[in-house]
């Protein structure tokens, strides 16, 4: 018995139909109908004092959704997927399906921590098998996309009066989607007396999770971009002309308070 679902990459949204197969390779009893179970959940490992998952047992377990799949009586057989052709034949029984998500669905993730996933489970004869699926967020383009400006001045821990390090970082828009690609403009202005070895701009990605009854989140921090520049001598600049910095095609920032269900926060920083 196995389960085949027509979008072979996995990825649906909020409000998707799934349609998927379930292939039953010995089929006796014609009245038997399988039941196909769908749910969506959180799982928060423990950890110990240094916030490492010590022993795999779970902390915190929460289920947000919990459905059943629908068979659809007519045309069993048919599948919009054409490579699943070849993978579906020899079994003797194959039972049509589809699933309709929610509108308001947290976006897969995955964390050392903790994760949020779908899993899709079928039970038929005291045989059961499940598969996985993520769901991915909607992104909307009404946002303004104005210019950032930053500018910052620190001084150089030397023994020497005044000496300090200039930057400007320039973004010609203010939201990105999921894969774009970040163009930076900067300019570091070395006023100090010694040399600077080399530069490095990073976009950094930071997830929290508000655990129940605790006030302060679990928190996990990763550099997902970063682009590196060499040498600055004393009283010399450096330009960075439209430098490109990637951002990993997952979801992208989330407010949990737009949806009651995303148990994670995600933010990124450029610095």
């Amino acid at each position: 018995m196995k389960l085949y679902l027509d979008e072979m990459c996995r990825v649906n949204f909020p409000g998707d139909i799934i349609n998927g197969l379930l292939c039953i390779r010995e089929y006796f009893d014609f009245s038997l109908e399988p039941r196909i179970r769908v749910n969506g959940f959180t799982r928060i490992w423990k950890q110990g004092l240094t916030n490492n998952v010590t022993n795999g047992e779970t902390d915190e377990y929460l289920l947000f959704f919990n459905g059943m799949a629908e068979l659809n009586k007519k045309d069993n057989t048919h599948t919009a997927n054409m490579s699943l052709i070849d993978e579906i034949e020899g079994y003797s029984k194959i039972f049509k399906f589809h699933i309709i998500l929610p509108n308001n669905l947290p976006p897969s993730h995955e964390v050392p921590f903790g994760h949020t996933r779908y899993k899709i489970e079928a039970h038929y004869n005291g045989l059961t098998t499940f598969d996985y699926f993520n769901v991915n967020q909607w992104v909307g383009l009404d946002k303004r996309n104005d210019t950032i400006d930053k500018r910052a001045t620190f001084s150089v821990p030397l023994y020497a009066f005044c000496q300090s390090i200039e930057m400007i970082l320039n973004l010609n828009q203010s939201y990105y989607l999921p894969g774009e690609t970040v163009y930076v403009i900067a300019m570091i202005q070395n006023n100090s007396r010694t040399d600077i070895l080399f530069s490095k701009i990073v976009i950094v990605q930071t997830t929290k999770y508000w655990k129940t009854h605790q006030l302060l989140p679990i928190k996990h921090v990763r550099i997902v971009a970063e682009g590196i520049r060499g040498y600055i001598s004393s009283g010399n600049k450096q330009i960075w002309d439209s430098h490109p910095l990637n951002l990993p095609a997952i979801i992208p920032t989330t407010n949990i308070s737009n949806n009651s269900f995303n148990y994670f926060e995600v933010k990124y920083k450029i610095k």
